[in-house]
């Protein structure tokens, strides 16, 4: 036992000892110390408000291979809702949180990618070492002899900036010229035609054009085609429809079924609820499920009661008893915002069901649990001035 403790001891200090030394306090800071050092600059641009920023945060100062990560790079957090963070943010033309961009000692982009999950993450990061010239260089070299890997380095550069139709040029490219076939960018296609139809730059039959083809493809893994059918659902969701979706939720499971992977067996399990509810139209094999995909004694904790909840509440299906969990949530709740959140649950459930009296009363709850925050006053007042239901 005392030996099993003295490893563990080890292994902490040795990486405590390889955690991030100084972190800069601006760009030219930064760039100074990758000068002295030789390494490139980390820029991650995040909100205080951002969930997977929070999640990047708390994992970079835990997780061990994400700290030998960092520890490769002089690493540089920017809120770019703050003071100089606002002018780096539109300087370097970031789009969406968390942004990561791998600088070099000069501020020349070398990589850029958006959004955190551990894994994807750590493969962006060392993809984006593996080559640190800078991106006009590599758009250089591109334009000479087209590659692979540089047109998927310009896409991910030109996707996070926020343009889409570049991003596809060079993914298209890269799709068309890759010789490996474990190599795949019908996903990456798909998820940029998706952000182009949210600014009118494509249609929505430009969409079903690039799912057809995550589809024919299979993706890289059939997690592109679970998400490409769960990006469907929503876009048929916003149009107050879900016939399109059908199809694509019956391909991921067509896809998912019979592995051993864990993730991939609780994301199909997530799957088949929205496959019940919306191309089965069977109402109680979904609340089943749901129920089912949940943790062991999800009912004893109030942020689960409350996932379930708001669950029923968003798809408008056993309110009845989503309101007992939600004020059972509200009970086991701690004081604070987190209390406010399943408040403001329990408040929308009652009031769809035609309860203003205790929709506004859980309102009012809300705002003595949080009284900073304006959403939860804003509630009070839209209870209040909506004619209650005869």
């Amino acid at each position: 036992m005392k030996k099993q403790a003295l490893i563990v001891f080890a292994l902490l200090a040795a990486l405590s000892s390889i955690a991030p030394a100084q972190i800069p306090e601006s760009l030219p800071q930064a760039e100074s110390l990758a000068a002295q050092q030789g390494k490139l600059i980390l820029a991650d641009f995040f909100t205080e408000w951002c969930g997977y920023c929070k999640k990047f945060a708390r994992e970079a100062k835990a997780d061990s291979e994400l700290i030998v990560a960092l520890q490769k790079v002089v690493f540089f957090p920017i809120d770019a809702e703050k003071g100089n963070g606002t002018i780096l943010a539109k300087q370097y033309k970031v789009k969406g949180y968390p942004t990561f961009i791998l600088l070099n000692s000069s501020g020349k982009v070398v990589d850029h990618w958006v959004g955190y999950e551990k894994n994807y993450f750590l493969k962006s990061f060392y993809d984006a070492l593996s080559d640190t010239s800078a991106i006009e260089t590599k758009a250089a070299r591109f334009k000479a002899t087209p590659n692979v890997k540089d047109a998927v380095s310009l896409a991910n550069n030109s996707s996070a900036g926020g343009d889409y139709k570049a991003a596809i040029e060079y993914y298209t490219i890269a799709q068309n010229i890759k010789t490996d076939p474990a190599k795949d960018f019908t996903f990456e296609i798909f998820e940029n035609t998706v952000q182009g139809f949210k600014t009118n730059l494509y249609t929505q039959d430009d969409i079903i054009k690039a799912a057809d083809a995550v589809l024919a493809s299979g993706g890289k893994t059939p997690y592109d085609v679970i998400e490409t059918a769960q990006t469907m659902l929503e876009i048929d969701k916003q149009d107050g429809k879900v016939d399109m979706a059908k199809p694509y939720l019956e391909a991921a499971l067509n896809v998912s079924k019979n592995k051993s992977d864990e993730n991939l067996n609780k994301a199909r399990d997530e799957i088949m609820v929205d496959y019940y509810l919306y191309a089965k139209n069977d109402t109680g094999a979904a609340i089943s499920q749901k129920k089912a995909n949940m943790p062991k004694d999800w009912f004893k904790d109030a942020g689960n009661l409350n996932e379930f909840a708001w669950w029923c509440f968003e798809n408008r299906i056993n309110l009845q008893e989503a309101e007992a969990f939600a004020r059972q949530a509200v009970s086991l709740a701690e004081p604070g915002e987190t209390k406010a959140m399943i408040l403001d649950t329990a408040a929308e459930i009652c009031f769809a069901r035609g309860n203003k009296t205790d929709a506004i009363k859980f309102a009012k709850m809300a705002v003595e649990q949080a009284p900073k925050n304006q959403y939860y006053t804003k509630q009070v007042q839209k209870f209040e001035g909506t004619p209650s239901e005869k």
